[in-house]
């Protein structure tokens, strides 16, 4: 998606990577990628706190409502809106891949 993005948009000084690297960052984008590495969100908790900590000034999150593989002990709605906290900026279907959720943590 990064590249797609790099691509066709012009940008000034944004970097797309795959790890976190070292720093604060004035604004995290955190777009419809957690479910690849944490299909039913056992780590959503976890990765949020570091997000949060590494954003000096805004994280938009956008999350699949609820998991798209949810196992034993999916998270609900409303158990990751109190996970992620912030404001819920906006709910919408996906064609595809059902309900999907931003949210935007204005630090």
């Amino acid at each position: 998606m990064g590249k797609v993005i790099c691509d066709n948009i012009i940008q000034q000084d944004v970097k797309f990577v795959r790890e976190i690297p070292e720093g604060k960052f004035n604004t995290i984008l955190y777009l419809s990628v957690h479910h690849q590495p944490d299909p039913n969100y056992k780590k959503l908790k976890q990765k949020i706190k570091q997000l949060k900590e590494k954003a000096k000034a805004h994280l938009f999150v956008e999350l699949i409502m609820p998991p798209m593989f949810p196992k034993n002990n999916s998270l609900t709605e409303e158990q990751i809106d109190k996970i992620i906290g912030g404001k819920i900026l906006d709910r919408y279907k996906h064609k595809v891949r059902g309900i999907r959720k931003i949210y935007w943590i204005n630090k």
